[in-house]
């Protein structure tokens, strides 16, 4: 049903983790670099109904290792910095997470939390734990290391272990600070 498909919003949340980059090619001007390692990614979504006295909140937060693996293409600056795009597949396993669901209807309600089951079982179990798809990333560095980037990651997996209905594919926009460490240049 689209119109409750519609009312799921995105979810604040973090990541964390290291990245590798790999320069294949490299001159005055331009490199070509694999990039890869570990985010410890929170994943979420929430749902707010209302309508009249009736109100419903309902939010699961997922926390997921992920390995995403970019191919890049860095362009150089004058100033030695750097800006950068990349995209490839990213890999993702599911680690834990809860399920919050609340609602109250003229003053009276109640709430429930409850523990991710992760697993094939269509009965017994609420997600896939493996998750797959196509990673994206813009970016900035300076040649002091600082970096601005973001990315975005377009879940191909169904993660729901209901089958096919509902579907829950993620869709991860990602903002990112971080500071290099040059190993060479």
């Amino acid at each position: 049903n689209a119109a409750i498909e519609d009312t799921y919003k995105l979810k604040m949340a973090f990541h964390g983790g290291v990245l590798f980059d790999y320069v294949f090619t490299k001159d005055r001007k331009k490199e070509l670099s694999f990039e890869s390692g570990l985010i410890f990614d929170s994943k979420g979504v929430k749902q707010e109904l209302a309508e009249g006295g009736f109100q419903q909140n309902n939010s699961m937060t997922l926390y997921y290792v992920d390995i995403p693996v970019y191919f890049k293409f860095t362009k150089k600056l004058r100033s030695r910095d750097k800006y950068y795009a990349g995209i490839g597949p990213y890999f993702g396993a599911g680690l834990f997470g809860t399920i919050k669901n609340s609602y109250s209807e003229e003053g009276a309600g109640n709430s429930s939390s409850q523990s991710i089951k992760w697993g094939n079982n269509e009965v017994e179990d609420d997600l896939k734990r493996l998750d797959y798809g196509l990673a994206a990333k813009v970016g900035y560095l300076t040649y002091g290391g600082l970096n601005i980037s973001a990315s975005y990651d377009y879940g191909f997996a169904n993660v729901s272990a209901a089958g096919e209905n509902p579907e829950l594919k993620h869709r991860v926009i990602r903002l990112s600070l971080a500071y290099t460490l040059k190993l060479d240049d």
